[in-house]
């Protein structure tokens, strides 16, 4: 376990097969969780910070753990905010670790500094479960587990026209490796947006090529879509499209 930046990540090249990816950890929470900073400037930073990551140490990606606060507390009970998170998790190179019960909604009942006990409460069971949480966990799951390029493949930004309130809010990626690939675009923000990816930022093997199917994840559930790379995104959601 490597509890420094990526600088201090980095000296361990070669001494460590995988290290958990605290830095991008915190980038997660501070967008998605707390709601400070934006979409775009941690798709800049993830961007950068795997261009920089040793090509032979593993990553393993979380949103919390029974160290820290629990990220449905720290989003102030916002499922849509773990939603999110989840979304954009199982989209990043690695390997995504998820703590128990954040796929069902636990969260903790206060929250003072250094007291992790308060992350480390019961698992929920039965009713006490956010089922709708959990469909939308097990939707990614399934989802990353099909696509062979977001388990191996590439990652880099795509390049988009959107129209909304808050452009900073709106960003996508691409997982692509050889002739398949998968887009997703993320709407984090509370008004929905109208988006037009541009091609010409997609990975060769899909310029030519249209999507051959498209998922929306809303907070409202999950549908298969017209796989067009141009619409409306709602308000908390994300798009999949797949070659």
């Amino acid at each position: 376990e490597v509890t420094g930046g990526l600088d201090d990540m980095q000296t361990y090249a070669g001494r460590l097969d995988a290290v958990m990816d605290f830095p991008a950890t915190k980038w997660l929470r501070r967008v998605f969780a707390q709601r400070d900073g934006t979409l775009r400037d941690l798709l800049d930073m993830l961007t950068v910070h795997e261009e920089a990551m040793p090509a032979r140490m593993g990553r393993a990606r979380l949103l919390d753990n029974h160290d820290m606060h629990r990220f449905l507390w720290l989003a102030e009970g916002d499922v849509r905010r773990v939603q999110m998170a989840l979304s954009c998790l199982m989209m990043l190179p690695g390997t995504p670790i998820l703590y128990y019960g954040t796929e069902v909604g636990v969260s903790q009942r206060d929250g003072p500094p250094g007291k992790d006990v308060y992350a480390r409460e019961p698992m929920r069971w039965g009713a006490d479960q956010r089922a709708d949480l959990l469909k939308h966990t097990r939707w990614l799951l399934k989802w990353r587990r099909e696509r062979v390029e977001l388990r191996h493949g590439h990652m880099r930004q795509v390049e988009m026209h959107s129209e909304g309130t808050e452009t900073r809010q709106i960003g996508a990626l691409v997982r692509w490796l050889e002739s398949a690939a998968t887009v997703a675009i993320f709407n984090n923000h509370d008004t929905a947006v109208t988006y037009r990816v541009l091609t010409a930022s997609l990975p060769v093997s899909c310029q030519n090529e249209p999507p051959s199917q498209a998922w929306l994840l809303t907070p409202k559930g999950i549908g298969a879509i017209t796989p067009e790379l141009a619409g409306d995104l709602p308000a908390m959601s994300t798009v999949f499209f797949a070659w």
